[in-house]
């Protein structure tokens, strides 16, 4: 009866694990819950709905262990046993994804399913070695029998052919509908379009209490393209996550702040946020390829560096080696898995899970939703600077902007091939050389890591500017608009509500603060689209950092 019961545990433990892989901790449904936006009407997905498939899955996968008598099942400890695992998960999977597809709430992560019976069967598989083991300690004669009537090849061509249908069953599963959301297959661009999430936040402070996130058809944040968008002025934004602001509503984030404020001064005005959490310049560049080249905005506003500050982290820190120019060439060598990401989507989500734990790792990952904790920023404690650590991290940074450099490059050449004119924006952070005017911290004198190294959080801000100063670089060059918003908004959590992403208020200035830096450009570069009232004023200067809230180069000749 023990076995048995230890069988029970690991497949409801498989159940939990899956939930937990599958949505990495990121639910708190104590505070939020999903609403999926449906012909019919919102669907809410709670923890009733997890719990109910970990019930269903746990009661077919132990009735088909258990159903056989005892005489007809395999000694616990052998081969065969292993061999009965093998089957035994691979018809539960297929049962409840069948049960799933007819019963389970509309986009419900059917995922779970086969991520539990990979769960299960290694639970089992563990188990049953475990006793197999003992049972060679015990007696050599018994199992020595027991291989010469079952040829061990026998047995493991069908342990393998089992876990290949697992991994088909999978792979066709994620065909149909995959739910994990990863925004790239292996180097191609997947956009969730036409999506709607309600996020209910019991926590409301530095963000709303009700946070309503869209996508359209392009899988941009914003309003659908009109018929004749290449007859507007179009303006879409590029960036990461604090760009993308997942967790302000569609109406408040730092995007359609700035929209707003232009709209009465631009006739025939359409602005989209493509904004994609985590992305870097490398990302970047392929939404222009597959997506901006053929939508052809008049003008990309990228906001852009701390993810390309964290992607390098991630090369250190994985020792993954890079070209510092950014195409990387079909026949240059590549993971295995990398290229098998391009063909298929089992492959795709191991491999951006692989990248996302990475990111995770180096605190890169925004997944955490408990949002009482970003009414008040957590501040790491403080750390004494040290010259020589400074030095090494700077030197290590500095290694990877050339690289940098030639990708921001990159993005204005092709950027510039389908007629739209960049606008780069310079990445801010809460941390720096100032006081917090709302709490009184010492915003340099914080603990961080960089590149493995223990150093101070004005270190960091130096890194970042580092790589601010390469978009700087390239205005000049270039001859195109800056809005240096690292120098223009204010150091004040008030404004942040963790040490790069921005709060309600945060989002406001920024939307504000962009408005006003390009609305004089764009005034001029396509009077066509002016309209009489005049454009929004802008602070003069950044407050104690002694710059130009914008910088305007003239224009491209």
């Amino acid at each position: 009866m023990l076995p048995f019961l230890l069988d029970g545990i690991v497949v409801v433990l498989s159940g939990f694990a899956a939930l937990w892989v599958r949505i990495g901790g990121a639910l708190n449904f104590t505070q939020w819950v999903y609403e999926i936006s449906l012909v019919s009407g919102p669907q809410t997905i709670s923890w009733t709905h997890y719990l109910s498939w970990i019930v269903a899955f746990s009661a077919v996968t132990l009735a088909l262990l258990w159903i056989p008598r005892r005489r007809h099942s395999p000694t616990y400890g052998s081969l065969a046993a292993i061999q009965r695992c093998a089957i035994v998960v691979s018809g539960s999977t297929a049962i409840c994804i069948v049960l799933f597809v007819c019963f389970r709430p509309p986009n419900f992560p059917l995922s779970l399913v086969p991520i539990a019976g990979a769960f299960a069967f290694a639970g089992f598989a563990f188990l049953r070695f475990v006793h197999l083991v003992e049972r060679t300690r015990r007696s050599q004669t018994r199992l020595q029998a027991e291989l010469a009537s079952t040829p061990a090849l026998v047995n493991g061509i069908l342990i393998v052919l089992a876990l290949v249908i697992s991994a088909g069953l999978i792979e066709g599963m994620l065909r149909i509908h995959n739910p994990f959301g990863f925004r790239l297959r292996g180097e191609q661009l997947v956009l969730p379009a036409n999506r709607y999430i309600h996020i209910h936040n019991a926590s409301p402070g530095k963000l709303e209490a009700d946070i309503i996130h869209r996508k359209n058809s392009l899988g941009f944040r914003g309003p659908e393209p009109p018929a004749d968008v290449t007859d507007r002025l179009s303006l879409v934004t590029v960036g990461g996550s604090t760009t993308e602001e997942i967790y302000l509503s569609d109406d408040r984030t730092w995007t359609a702040v700035m929209a707003r404020e232009l709209a009465p001064r631009f006739h025939k005005l359409w602005v989209n946020n493509a904004g994609l959490i985590g992305h870097s310049t490398y990302a970047h560049r392929v939404l222009l390829q597959d997506i901006l080249s053929r939508l052809k905005p008049r003008v990309v506003i990228f906001l852009i560096g701390i993810n390309d500050m964290g992607r390098d982290q991630l090369d250190t820190a994985y020792h993954v080696r890079f070209d510092t120019q950014f195409e990387r060439e079909r026949d240059q060598i590549r993971s295995f898995l990398d290229v098998l990401a391009d063909h298929s989507e089992l492959a795709s989500v191991l491999y951006n899970l692989s990248r996302y734990y990475a990111a995770v790792t180096l605190g890169y990952a925004q997944f955490r939703v408990d949002f009482s904790g970003y009414n008040t920023i957590d501040f790491p404690p403080a750390r004494r600077a040290d010259p020589t650590k400074e030095t090494q991290v700077l030197e290590t940074a500095s290694v990877r902007l050339s690289g940098y450099l030639s990708r921001v490059r990159s993005l204005i050449t092709l950027a510039r091939s389908f007629g739209a004119e960049p606008v780069l924006v310079t990445q801010p952070l809460l941390w720096g050389e100032a006081v917090d005017p709302a709490t009184g911290t010492d915003l340099g004198t914080l603990a961080e890591d960089i590149h493995g190294i223990q150093t101070t959080s004005a270190t960091f801000w130096r890194v970042l500017e580092a790589y601010n100063d390469v978009l700087r670089q390239v205005a000049v060059e270039e001859r195109l608009l800056l809005v240096d918003l690292a120098n223009g908004l204010p150091k004040d959590s008030q404004f942040f509500f963790d040490k790069m992403h921005f709060s309600l208020d945060g989002a406001a200035a920024v939307g504000h603060h962009i408005a006003a830096g390009i609305c004089p450009h764009i005034k001029m570069r396509f009077g066509e689209f002016s309209a009489d009232q005049p454009c929004p004023e802008a602070a003069s200067r950044a407050a104690g950092s002694g710059q130009p809230a914008t910088e305007a180069p003239a224009a491209r000749r």
